[in-house]
C-alpha cells in the first residue's frame, strides 16, 4: 500500500471509529430501563428488574465496543511490519494506541 492510500485508509478507519457510540451512551440503558420497569411493574421491584436488565444490555454493548476497538487496533497496526527500525515501529504502535483511545472515548456531546 502506498503512502497516500495508507493515509486515506487511516482517515476512513478514524471516521468509522468516531461514528460509534460513547460509553456514556451505552450506560444510559440502566436508568432508562429502571424508569420503564418502575412504571411497567408498578413499584420498586420493577425498577430493580429494569436496572438489572439495563445492566445486562449495557454490558453486551460495552463488550461489542471493546471488540470493535480491538479490530480497529489490528487494522491500524497492520502495516507495522513495513518499519525496518524497531524504535519507529514502537513509536507508530504507541501513536496508534493513543489515536484509537482518543477517538473511541470521545463524549457524545462533542460529536
Amino acid at each position: 500500500m502506498d503512502k497516500q492510500a495508507a493515509k486515506e485508509y487511516a482517515a476512513f478507519l478514524q471516521k468509522e471509529i468516531s461514528r460509534k457510540a460513547s460509553t456514556l451512551d451505552e450506560l444510559s440503558f440502566i436508568p432508562t430501563l429502571s424508569f420503564c420497569g418502575y412504571f411497567l411493574f408498578s413499584g420498586w421491584s420493577g425498577a430493580v428488574f429494569g436496572g438489572f436488565l439495563g445492566w445486562a444490555v449495557s454490558a453486551i454493548f460495552l463488550r461489542i465496543n471493546a471488540l470493535r476497538r480491538e479490530i480497529y487496533m489490528i487494522e491500524f497496526s497492520r502495516h507495522l511490519h513495513e518499519y525496518t527500525d524497531e524504535t519507529e515501529a514502537g513509536i507508530r504502535l504507541a501513536n496508534v494506541q493513543i489515536e484509537v483511545e482518543k477517538v473511541v472515548s470521545r463524549r457524545f456531546w462533542k460529536w
